[in-house]
Order: structure tokens, then sequence, then C-alpha cells
């Protein structure tokens, strides 16, 4: 297995995707990892994923603005975002090496990105699509200024070229939601016979433990997320800059509480009154002492761990549509949905204001949660796209 990061600490999406895979896999498989690592501490975190995989496998990753990276983009067909930053020329022979001295069934790249990594093989890929990069990006670019969406534009091509090149090579894609697979083949209709959905899940018995009584005076509101990606940034400085000062006037005893790697400096420093969490080994903590997730994600792809891990937590949760995109939850019944700071305002304060109508909306959020998202059935699921690749 190739992950673009060590699967431990389960804080970012990605890495607690991967490590509930790798767990439950384990039972049937022997699993290689190799993986990225940003920096020296991160490897005391290995000691975690020995139990279920044979060897651990790291590569540190070079810094975004390496000069590699830039030479790659401008000599070579990679664009800058994502593929340069990811190719490791050390990587891709370890791995040669390894698939050369060792006997194995198949290959499995979390993300698209990592997979240039992998040399010519004869074993089946199977590739996991977190998230389809190429509309990731498309969202941010067209925001900014024209002159810069006419200078990334080119990269833009370059990234959904990488991506579709990839698919190409892949004996399975799985995505994580049915919208992104009919992204991949609205991009790339030769894909539509190797698709499955393989959604994300959460570990409920992780999650659902005693928590401290709502106090509907003075609630406890959060977000968490790695802050390098650029839908959570996104979400964090519309969640401080537009959500937070209206729902400051109407609960100003609430307190806030943001959680993740990565959050931006200049967040610590303006909002002096939220509470900031960089380093939490166990996102539970947060959860726990959590009484509603606010997330307004605009970003498309993938399916949100946090909202599962919320619902599992007996936390409400406030998102927007794509927030809750491939999660089939019902407004009012199992989430708050909102596209603007009016829509969650009234919806929060309705809710707030009637305790039992909150109460039936987290029951219920967490029964769908329990029924429909357990980690078991998802590993199952993805381990028929395994045997498909394998007969194929």
């Amino acid at each position: 297995m190739v992950t673009p990061y060590l699967p431990f600490p389960p804080v970012s999406g990605g890495q607690t995707r991967s490590y509930h895979l790798i767990k439950r896999l384990a039972k049937r498989h022997s699993i290689t990892l190799y993986c990225y690592y940003r920096k020296e501490s991160e490897r005391e975190y290995v000691q975690y994923l020995k139990p279920y995989v044979t060897e651990v496998h790291m590569i540190k990753r070079r810094a975004v603005l390496h000069p590699l990276h830039f030479l790659l983009s401008f000599f070579t067909s990679m664009p800058f975002l994502l593929v340069s930053t990811y190719y490791s020329p050390t990587l891709k022979k370890l791995i040669a090496h390894e698939l050369a001295t060792n006997k194995y069934d198949l290959i499995h790249c979390e993300t698209f990105y990592v997979s240039p990594n992998v040399p010519e093989t004869h074993l089946p890929i199977i590739l996991v699509e977190q998230t389809v990069e190429y509309h990731v990006y498309e969202h941010f670019v067209r925001k900014l200024p024209s002159f810069l969406r006419f200078n990334l534009r080119f990269e833009l091509l370059k990234l959904l070229n990488w991506e579709k090149r990839t698919w190409q090579r892949a004996n399975r894609i799985v995505t994580v939601s049915a919208e992104d697979a009919s992204a991949v083949t609205d991009l790339d209709p030769r894909q539509k016979n190797k698709l499955d959905v393989v959604p994300n899940g959460t570990a409920v018995e992780d999650f659902h433990i005693k928590r401290i009584p709502f106090k509907a005076k003075h609630p406890v509101i959060c977000y968490v997320g790695n802050f390098k990606w650029l839908q959570n940034k996104e979400a964090l400085w519309y969640l401080l800059n537009k959500i937070y000062p209206i729902l400051v006037q109407d609960i100003p005893n609430a307190k806030f509480v943001v959680a993740g790697k990565h959050i931006p400096k200049d967040a610590i420093r303006h909002y002096t009154k939220v509470e900031f969490f960089e380093s939490v080994q166990y996102i539970q903590e947060i959860y726990n002492k959590a009484d509603i997730l606010i997330a307004p994600l605009f970003g498309p792809g993938g399916t949100r761990l946090k909202i599962l891990e919320s619902m599992a937590s007996g936390v409400l949760v406030a998102t927007t549509n794509v927030g809750a995109m491939g999660l089939n939850l019902v407004d009012m019944k199992d989430v708050l949905l909102f596209e603007n700071p009016q829509q969650l305002r009234k919806k929060l304060n309705d809710v707030i204001a009637h305790p039992a109508l909150m109460r039936n909306i987290v029951d219920a959020a967490f029964k769908k949660v329990s029924s429909e998202f357990d980690w078991n059935a998802i590993v199952r699921k993805l381990e028929k796209n395994y045997e498909i690749a394998l007969k194929s």
C-alpha cells in the first residue's frame, strides 16, 4: 500500500481512512506500507501501525517549494500541483526493489498523486480517489482574479491529464461517493466499468462515549481538520469571518474550538477568544467536549470524515450541501444544512431553543452512522474490488 502520509495519528481525514482500512485489512492480508512523512517526530507513531503491517517504509517529503518541483513542472508534463510534490525517484526505486524481491498480489494506492511512484508492473493496481483532485483545484482557481486564472489554467490541464493517466493505468478505481464516481466518468468515460464506490466510515465504538450534558446557554462549537487542505482552510476562514461574529451576538457564552494540523497563524493571532488546538493525537477528545460541529464546506469532492465522526460522537452537525455530499443526510432530521450564515443562524437558534429537537437530530444521526458507515462493512466492499482486480 502506498499513501501520501503516515496513517497515524488518525487526525486528518486521509489518515483516519487509511488507518482504519489497514487495521481491518490486516486480519486477512499481509500489508507492506510505503508512505511519506514531513517531520522526524512522526517516526514515533510507527509503533502504532506495527501490529497491522509487515513493514513500514517512510520517505521524507520535500518542502513544497523545493527546486526539483519547479524543474519537474517546467521541463516535464508533471503539474506543480500535487504530482511533482509527491514524485520521488527514491521511493520509486524502493518500491521497484521490493516488488522484485518479494511476492505480492496487488498494489493499493491511496490518492492518484502517489501512483507515479509505482514502477511498471504486471500486478493489478487499486487506485483510491479520496477526491477528484481536478475538481478541487478547479473550484479554487475559478475564484481567483482573471490574470491568475489564466496562468493556472495550464497547470489545471496538466493535473487533469495526470489524473486521467493514473485512472487508465489502474485496474480498479475506487471513489468515496457516487458524486465522485460520476465526476470520473464525466471526465473520462473509458473508466466507467472500472469504478466502484467504497465510502468513508467511522469506528462508532471509538466515539460514542459518555459526554458532558448539553447546556443551551454555554454550547461548545467546534471545527476540525487538516488546514493544509484548501477545503478546510476555506471553511475555517468562512467560519471565523462570516459565522463567528453572528453567533457571538446570539450565543455570547458559547465556546468556539478549532482543532487540527497546520492551523493558520493569522487565525490564532487574530481570533484570541477562539481556542485552537494543534497537537491532538486523538480527535475524540475534541468531539467529547463539543456540542455542535459547524462545517461550512464549499470545495467539492470526497466525503467528510469529520461529519461522520461528529455523528458518531453525539455532536450536532451543521454543514453545507457540499459538506454532506455522498452521505444521504436529511435536513433537520440528521443534520442542519445551510448555504449562508443567515440560514445557519435561524436553524441553530431553533434547535438550541428546543433541546428535544436537538436530541432527536443527534439520535437520528447516530443511528444512521452506526447502520450505514461501519468500517468493517466498508472493508469487505473494498476487498471485493481486490478480488475483481485479481481476476482481471
